[in-house]
């Protein structure tokens, strides 16, 4: 288990969160386990059951007969932990000639730096609140993170700076605009001030025309 997902598990027990059994079939059905619905800061039996229960729902989804013991394995208890991954290891094995590793460790970590990033939390990889927790699921950080971590900044600093960038464009955009506008509209009133003279005018030699007809008749 932890040379396909790239973790440090020492025990079994420490499996009973639920977040490494939907890591496992995550691997297999990366389009039906989003890791994006694990509470990977469950620490209460319930929470860790509620991760669990999750799983089990997709398992039923994708009619996998099975019924996981949420109860017993979010309690932490070691025969149940033990049983489900040997059942998650012949599933596997039977129906599946090949795993792919390629991008798992990458998966999850880009999905905990993205809940870091939207609490506002620095650096993001403590969304997971557990030390403990966040050794074991990502081992790695122990020998990088310092510099992935800094790529990752320098990239959101380019993004924001282009978006200055849009902005400053935007608004130079938008006051060209509004000056065009503006004098559009100077124009409008200053022609609208000659078709009204001209109406006046053209009332007035209709008035003069009817008054010289009145003369003639008369």
């Amino acid at each position: 288990m932890n040379q396909l997902l790239e973790t440090e598990f020492s025990k079994i027990e420490e499996c009973s969160d639920g977040i490494v059994y939907t890591l496992l079939f995550n691997a297999i059905f990366p389009q039906h386990f989003p890791l994006t619905k694990i509470n990977f800061n469950a620490v209460y039996p319930l929470e860790k059951k509620a991760n669990l229960d999750k799983l089990q729902k997709l398992l039923a989804e994708l009619k996998i007969p099975y019924s996981i013991a949420t109860d017993k394995i979010s309690n932490g208890k070691l025969q149940d932990n033990i049983e489900f991954l040997q059942w998650i290891y012949t599933f596997i094995s039977k129906n599946f000639e090949h795993v792919e590793t390629k991008g798992l460790y990458e998966r999850r970590e880009k999905v905990v730096l993205h809940f870091g990033r939207k609490n506002h939390i620095e650096p993001p990889i403590e969304y997971i609140k557990n030390e403990e927790t966040r050794k074991r699921l990502f081992p790695k950080l122990k020998q990088v993170s310092a510099s992935h971590l800094r790529e990752e900044d320098e990239f959101y600093q380019s993004q924001a700076e282009m978006l200055l960038n849009n902005y400053s464009d935007i608004e130079h955009f938008s006051e060209q605009l509004e000056s065009e506008i503006r004098e559009k509209v100077q124009r409008n009133e200053s022609n609208y001030k000659i078709i009204q003279q001209l109406l006046d005018e053209r009332t007035s030699l209709f008035d003069k025309l009817l008054l010289v007809e009145v003369c003639i008749l008369r």
